[in-house]
């Protein structure tokens, strides 16, 4: 039933495309245990996968991103030994450099996606990002890295992915995504609108969720940030203005804790 629904090998030849067989991989997607399925393309029996990297981000069939974080983890690791040895050659801003070069690329790259879930799986991530930004700041193992992270202007990992994921609530809220993620965000104030007395200008609907997995979706951990940033960010005219007063409001955060800290 799934092949003759799929009828891959007509599309392709109707659409004059052609496939390349030996690379294309199924996955079934959920939490269910399912038999493995039968999926040809012109009786070439197509492989079924667990994990697959597409687009540069390795995706599982249970959305754990496992397999993408320790891919990071180990591709982190091996810059941070570049890093190690490189501090007593280069001064602190050849080392940011280098940071920027070999770190930062590979824990900003669709953190906004793989980023969003369990705080113990990206805690790695977390640790190494401090060890490297205490290699810049030539500190010891267990010195606070706060004022480093101002002094560099540097986001912690964590606000890294909140600021990503506010950058697309943006683009959400001026209507600027493609149409198909659009339809997932609806502004407040244009679903109930007989919510007068509580509605905030420019809030965005959060829908309602079953599962942990959900609460990590863009569409609702996106929203909730979206709802609770600060309404002079919110209303900045344009997209470099967001972005810019955004990273300022989480840097001027670590300013505030070292100065609770101090």
């Amino acid at each position: 039933m799934l092949n003759a629904e799929l009828n891959l090998s007509m599309w392709f030849n109707v659409n004059k495309l052609s496939l390349n067989v030996a690379k294309t991989k199924c996955m079934i997607f959920g939490n269910k245990k399912y038999e493995h399925f039968n999926v040809s393309i012109n009786n070439d029996r197509i492989e079924q996968v667990d994990s697959r990297k597409f687009l540069g981000v390795i995706i599982d069939s249970k959305f754990t991103w496992i397999n993408h974080i320790q891919s990071v983890v180990t591709k982190v690791s091996k810059s941070i030994g570049i890093l190690y040895r490189a501090k007593d050659v280069v001064n602190e801003k050849a080392l940011h450099t280098l940071y920027c070069s070999l770190i930062l690329p590979y824990i900003n790259y669709a953190c906004e996606i793989w980023g969003n879930t369990y705080m113990s799986r990206i805690d790695p991530i977390i640790k190494l990002q401090k060890r490297a930004i205490g290699i810049i700041g030539c500190l010891k193992y267990r010195d606070h890295t706060n004022e480093l992270f101002c002094k560099l202007k540097c986001l912690k990992f964590c606000d890294l992915i909140k600021f990503k994921s506010l950058c697309i609530m943006y683009k959400a809220k001026n209507g600027s995504l493609p149409g198909k993620l659009q339809e997932h965000f609806t502004i407040l104030n244009t679903k109930h609108v007989y919510m007068t007395r509580s509605i905030v200008k420019n809030n965005f609907y959060c829908q309602s969720i079953k599962t942990k997995l959900k609460s990590y979706c863009i569409s609702v951990a996106g929203v909730k940030l979206w709802n609770n940033v600060d309404m002079n960010v919110k209303n900045s005219v344009t997209f470099q203005i967001f972005k810019k007063r955004l990273k300022q409001l989480y840097i001027n955060s670590y300013t505030n804790v070292t100065n609770t800290i101090m």
